[in-house]
This record gives C-alpha cells, sequence and structure tokens, in this order.
C-alpha cells in the first residue's frame, strides 16, 4: 500500500509538468497574431493593374496578388493605398486631401513608395514616340529636356511626399523604389 501513495503523487506531478508545457502552446495557437502594417502607396505598379484579371472584376480596387500582399510571404496587414496612372502630383495631392491616407500612414510600421513612372513616360510621350515611328535627333534632344524637367518636378513632389508621410509618422521605414 505505501508504494502507490508515492506513484500516485508522482504520477500527478508528471501530469501538472505536462499541463504546465503544453497549455501555453495551445493557448497561444488560439491567439490571433497581430502582424505588422504596411502602407503601399503608389501607381499600377503597386495596384496590381490586371493582375489575376478573372478574379478581380472591380478595377477600382487593387488586385489581392498585388505584390505588396507577398512582401515577407504575407506577413503584412496591408493598406494598399495606390492607383493606376498616378503620377508622383496626384499621389501627392490624395495624400493631401484624402482623409484616408494620412490616418493610414500614420499607423503604419513600413511604408512602400513606388512613384514616378508615369511621370517619366509621360514627359517623354512615348505613345507619341511609338506612333509617330521614327526618332529624330532633335526629336531625342526634345524629350531629353522634357525629361529633365519633369524629373525636377517628380523630385520636389517626392519631397513632399515623405514630408508628408514624416508629418505624421517618424518611425516607419519609407522603402523608395523605382
Amino acid at each position: 500500500m505505501r508504494k502507490k501513495k508515492p506513484l500516485f503523487s508522482t504520477f500527478l506531478l508528471l501530469c501538472l509538468l505536462i499541463i504546465s508545457i503544453l497549455s501555453p502552446a495551445v493557448f497561444a495557437e488560439e491567439q490571433p497574431v497581430d502582424k505588422p502594417s504596411l502602407v503601399a502607396l503608389g501607381d499600377s505598379i503597386t495596384f496590381g493593374w490586371n493582375l489575376y484579371e478573372g478574379e478581380n472584376p472591380d478595377k477600382t480596387k487593387p488586385s489581392a496578388h498585388a505584390f505588396p500582399n507577398y512582401i515577407m510571404d504575407g506577413g503584412f496587414d496591408v493598406t494598399n493605398l495606390s492607383f493606376p496612372g498616378w503620377t508622383s502630383g496626384q499621389l501627392l495631392t490624395e495624400i493631401k486631401n484624402n482623409p484616408l491616407f494620412l490616418p493610414a500612414i500614420a499607423e503604419a510600421d513600413v511604408i512602400t513608395l513606388n512613384i514616378g513612372s508615369n511621370d517619366l513616360l509621360g514627359a517623354a510621350e512615348i505613345n507619341k514616340v511609338i506612333a509617330e515611328g521614327s526618332l529624330t535627333p532633335e526629336k531625342i534632344e526634345e524629350i531629353k529636356a522634357k525629361i529633365e524637367s519633369a524629373s525636377g518636378l517628380l523630385a520636389a513632389n517626392l519631397t513632399q511626399i515623405i514630408g508628408a508621410i514624416r508629418g505624421v509618422n517618424t518611425e516607419a521605414p519609407i522603402l523608395f523604389y523605382n
């Protein structure tokens, strides 16, 4: 009889030990993991224009397959504030005037910024050059001058965009790429 009591106590102690080790793991699985937030600012590239077209009939909303959703294997809660065709000036206007932008930016842990391609493509008048079918040395010089001017405006707009971001969020890294 005496041997059963220590055996029972040992068994009970072992069960408590196992429960204390396993129960935090079980509870951890039940708790939703808060993902860091990412705000994506940009144009059609960020928007995911025409990605998986059949799955996204509403062309006013970013594609679920846009690349910001795949950063760190989907490790972010993404707010995609981009739109096809935007120039840096249009993005700046949205940041200043759209009531959705600054609050989202203020709460972001990471901000991506991809803008400027449409500024430069518009200045180069690519569609016009393609339609005309030829480039003369004079036309090339004209395009260079327009691109130089557009680059100056793009730089000024980027300065204001980053200033507006930093005005509400001084901590989040801004990942600029183009």
